[in-house]
């Protein structure tokens, strides 16, 4: 296999905890999963001399099992991101069948920016 595309949106940036997601920017009504390596990284930190902590990662991804069913993989709660244990957001997945994904900042005493690259592999 091989990258086929690269797909990378606006980064996610700010001093509080949230989240973006990203569907599959490859999907077609006849075939909306794509072979896909994610890729986080955060390009920048801007700390004010006291003790921080940023995190940048994959909250949550939406796929299809082997056998074409819907499936959802989470990392953490979407809906509480303060339950959220920072070393449990993986920076980096690949999905053999990938639909979307929802990915978290989680922020204190800091303001960071992410970013996330989609490969899509064929």
């Amino acid at each position: 296999m091989t990258v086929t595309a690269i797909y990378s949106p606006d980064w996610f940036y700010g001093g509080q905890d949230g989240t973006q997601f990203v569907a599959n920017p490859w999907a077609t009504r006849s075939k909306p999963d794509s072979a896909v390596w994610i890729q986080c990284s955060m390009p920048w930190t801007q700390i004010w001399g006291t003790a921080a902590m940023s995190v940048w990662g994959i909250l949550q991804v939406d796929s299809l099992d082997e056998a074409g069913r819907f499936e959802q993989t989470s990392f953490g709660d979407p809906n509480n991101l303060a339950n959220v244990y920072p070393s449990d957001l993986p920076p980096r997945l690949f999905v053999p069948r990938f639909l979307a994904a929802t990915f978290a900042l989680i922020n204190t005493n800091i303001v960071s920016c992410g970013t996330v690259t989609f490969y899509r592999w064929g």
